[in-house]
């Protein structure tokens, strides 16, 4: 398994049979709402809008969520979750808000799918060091993942575990 954007070296050796569309079951998108958003998708319902990425911050929140699906990869089986997606959306520019769901369009946006999403104050994040914002996406990351698994001891578990190794 590999990936342009997230190399492994050596790529990682996967079991026959692994369910492939799991390796990457945590999407994620920091967007800023303080730009102009591109319509995406208009539905009977209502029309769904795509904000630019914040660059500031997105390379950090996408190595948190690296990080967090390989250390959950080797405790949690996937084989008994092959459709899961958990699409994480960070907005730039929103006041402070912690993880909340919302439905949010997949990637065909023919359709929605549950998700996450949490806004960061633009001022709160131009005043952080790089490791500042290392934490911060880690703890954004952990703290959705706790709230997906909210129900489910065993993964809160290895959650848990995960915010002692990272944050």
């Amino acid at each position: 398994m590999n990936s342009e954007k997230y190399p492994v070296l050596p790529p990682v050796q996967v079991e026959e049979g692994f369910p492939v569309e799991t390796f990457s079951w945590l999407q994620l998108d920091a967007q800023d709402s303080g730009e102009v958003p591109h319509r995406i998708y208009e539905y009977p319902g209502g029309e769904f809008f795509a904000y630019p990425d914040h660059e500031a911050v997105s390379d950090y929140f996408s190595c948190a969520a690296h990080e967090a699906q390989e250390a959950l990869r080797a405790t949690i089986d996937f084989r008994r979750l092959p459709g899961l997606c958990l699409y994480l959306l960070v907005t730039v520019g929103e006041s402070n808000s912690p993880p909340q769901w919302e439905l949010m369009p997949d990637f065909t946006h023919e359709e929605v799918a549950p998700g996450i999403a949490t806004g960061l104050a633009r001022e709160r994040v131009g005043t952080l060091s790089s490791n500042e914002l290392t934490a911060l996406a880690r703890t954004v990351v952990v703290d959705s993942l706790a709230l997906y698994f909210e129900d489910h001891q065993a993964e809160q578990r290895q959650i848990s575990e995960l915010r002692r190794r990272l944050l």
